[in-house]
């Protein structure tokens, strides 16, 4: 597995959410809360972003601290030195910052770039996840493939499908499952 072109898809994730969040804000400003039930796409960004809204639609967020919390139908795509995510997700989370935690499920697809990106246990993605940082704890349940680019890598959860590792230090603790082919580079 080659971890440049999952590190470039990352830098291009959070260069695009860093100029275009803000721009198209629905919402900006030091403290940013969104309650209640949206009928429509959420764009928000600020000191500290709380998404705590059922949303009909995507989420599109930017901040030093960024929280979503309920239901999401669509995409969750969010940027932030601290990101941290608990909704249950209808499509795909791209996620990047300095620490990353998701805890909610994901629909489809998860790609999350970070100094920590930590899948806890009670989270699951349907699809498949992409992760890339300094640390990557993957405790919870991948449905398909897992790619993981980092410098330490914890894997105990359950994995669908294959498993492609590339770290300068990788751990399958004794829970760990993995139904496919495992292929790691340390």
């Amino acid at each position: 597995m080659q971890a440049q072109p999952i590190i470039d898809r990352c830098l291009l994730l959070v260069l695009l959410c860093a100029v275009l969040s803000p721009l198209q804000a629905q919402e900006a400003g030091e403290a940013v809360r969104i309650q209640g039930v949206i009928a429509e796409d959420v764009y928000a960004a600020g000191g500290t972003v709380d998404v705590l809204a059922a949303v009909e639609g995507d989420v599109v967020v930017a901040g030093g601290r960024v929280v979503v919390v309920e239901r999401v139908s669509g995409d969750v795509t969010a940027a932030g030195g601290t990101v941290s995510v608990r909704a249950r997700i209808g499509d795909d989370a791209r996620l990047a910052g300095g620490d990353i935690r998701l805890s909610g499920s994901v629909g489809d697809d998860a790609i999350a770039a970070g100094g920590n990106v930590t899948l806890t246990p009670d989270a699951t993605v349907q699809g498949r996840a992409w992760f890339s940082g300094g640390r990557i704890e993957v405790a919870g349940a991948v449905g398909r493939e897992l790619k993981v680019a980092g410098g330490r890598i914890v894997i105990s959860g359950r994995v669908g499908g294959d498993a492609q590792l590339t770290g300068r230090s990788i751990s399958i603790l004794d829970s760990a499952v993995i139904d496919g082919d495992l292929v790691y580079r340390s």
